[in-house]
Parts: C-alpha cells; sequence; structure tokens
C-alpha cells in the first residue's frame, strides 16, 4: 500500500457517479457498507434523521403511527408488517407526488388525509450527513 494516500479509504472509478444501483460492484457496495458500519457512520446517519424527524414540525412520526392505527382499526391491515407495507406505499407514493408538485400537497387534518411525504427538510439533512459519511470513508481513483 506504500504510495496510496488514503488506505483505509475505499476507491471508487470516477464513472460510479454515473452508475445505475443495478451497475454497482456488489464487492464495493459491501466495502462501503462496512466501512461505514465499522466506523459508527450508519449509527450516526440514524441519529440524525432521528433528530430531524422529532424536529420538524410535521410532527410525520406522528402522522405514520396515527396512519398505523387507522390501518389496524378499518381492517386494512390485519398484522403489524400488512400495515408497515401499506405506509412505506404511502410514503413514497407521497413523496413522489410531492416532489412533482414541489411540495404542495401537503394536507392537514386527519392522518388518512395528511400527506407521508418524508419532509423536505429531513431528507436534505439525511443527504448532507449521508455525503459527509461518504467523504470519510470513498475517494474517487485520482484524488490524492
Amino acid at each position: 500500500m506504500t504510495g496510496e494516500s488514503s488506505p483505509s479509504r475505499a476507491r471508487i472509478p470516477k464513472a460510479a457517479s454515473t452508475y445505475a444501483p443495478s451497475t454497482v460492484d456488489t464487492e464495493l457496495r459491501s466495502d462501503i457498507n462496512a466501512r461505514l458500519l465499522q466506523d459508527g457512520h450508519i449509527q450516526n446517519i440514524h441519529n440524525k434523521m432521528v433528530h430531524a424527524l422529532e424536529a420538524d414540525p410535521k410532527n410525520w412520526k406522528d402522522l405514520v403511527k396515527k396512519r398505523a392505527q387507522e390501518l389496524i382499526r378499518s381492517r386494512e391491515a390485519t398484522t403489524f408488517d400488512e400495515a408497515t407495507q401499506l405506509i412505506i406505499q404511502e410514503i413514497a407514493r407521497d413523496t413522489a407526488r410531492e416532489e412533482k408538485s414541489n411540495g404542495t400537497n401537503g394536507v392537514n387534518g386527519s392522518a388518512t388525509n395528511a400527506s407521508l411525504a418524508l419532509p423536505k427538510g429531513v431528507v436534505e439533512e439525511g443527504m448532507k450527513v449521508t455525503r459527509a459519511a461518504l467523504d470519510q470513508v470513498v475517494v474517487e481513483d485520482g484524488e490524492s
């Protein structure tokens, strides 16, 4: 490893930023994930995301909890796993819908009518902290 300036960081090809998820080298992905776990970055990302969700005025965690209760009480879901899958689908749908409408689709009221889209500020914080973690564990080929 003599001559390498960052032996403890995973080296990624410059073209990696254009890769689709299906074309990313699985060994490289595993190496990056292992480094993120080993160095405590995953826990840090988790903590920052939880804090951002708790600090968001939309009370997203409460909306999700209320929606889960509604699904169980209405028998749309009969198990926790079913409720979880339905909520994940609603989050993805509502988030995509709000991205297309620039975040103007949020509806106040009951959990049934409220958007379960991830709050934009929370997504931005998640991207920021994830990028910072990746910057610490990967280096682009050609960088020193």
